[in-house]
């Protein structure tokens, strides 16, 4: 399966030493505005060589897309962008601001975050102590409530 990723995401991982999760999809798309954010903007911060690595090698690539004008108005740039790409390529999104979640979910987008990655990665063998690398996930500075985490990990247990 592949995906279309917000930054957000892509800089977490990267913080936790977990970049290389990504790899679990077939293909990572990202819009313009996500590249220019974390790789132009965010140069030399988490994420940013990480994501020119996974270019270089070619399991992310970088799309051109112009946001949907109402999209746009109620989010940044590289969220707008991002939905909109999943919209057009009809592919799941990894997106974590809560705004980006409820509007890619109101387009009948499958949505999915960081923690999501953990937990599929989990699933599939490729990491051992899910509660570990989801406190590094916190400690690293995602926002996700006590309640929300402590029921999703239950779940997945």
């Amino acid at each position: 399966m592949s995906i279309v990723s917000n930054s957000s995401p892509l800089i977490l991982l990267a913080k936790i030493g977990r970049f290389d999760l990504l790899k679990q999809y077939e293909n990572v798309f990202i819009p313009n505005a996500v590249y220019t954010e974390v790789c132009i903007h965010g140069k030399l911060l988490p994420g940013s060589e990480e994501i020119e690595r996974a270019i270089q090698e070619g399991w992310i690539q970088i799309r051109k897309v112009k946001a949907l004008p109402e999209l746009e108005f109620l989010l940044g740039r590289g969220e707008a962008e991002a939905i909109t790409l999943a919209k057009s390529l009809n592919l799941p999104i990894l997106i974590d601001e809560r705004k980006g979640r409820i509007l890619a979910r109101k387009m009948n987008l499958i949505v999915f975050g960081t923690l999501g990655v953990l937990i599929n990665a989990y699933k599939h063998g490729l990491i051992e102590d899910l509660d570990s690398e989801v406190q590094r996930l916190v400690n690293a500075g995602i926002r996700i409530s006590p309640v929300l985490l402590r029921k999703l990990m239950e779940e997945v247990k």
